[in-house]
């Protein structure tokens, strides 16, 4: 719990390695202990948006606004993720 961050690097390296549901597990475990991290649910976001998932990649999106609306690149997945989903 207290290496949140490592979670969050290794799901990054997980995503870049098109390992997505690896990442996801680790940003699911990560989110266990800490909900309260807007880049947590961005970079699952991040994972959902490579893996075509756009109705999780919506829920990501916007759970990181709901922490901080102000957080731009959340709004952007948003609505990218929106349109895609048609």
């Amino acid at each position: 719990p207290k290496a949140i961050f490592l979670y969050n690097r290794i799901g990054m390296v997980l995503r870049k390695l098109k390992d997505f549901a690896t990442a996801e597990k680790y940003y699911t475990r990560a989110m266990d202990f800490c909900d309260t991290d807007e880049y947590l649910y961005f970079n699952a976001g991040r994972v959902y948006i490579d893996w075509q998932k756009w109705p999780q990649a919506v829920d990501m999106a916007q759970k990181a606004l709901d922490i901080n609306p102000g957080f731009e690149q959340a709004q952007k997945m948003l609505a990218f993720a929106h349109k895609k989903q048609g």
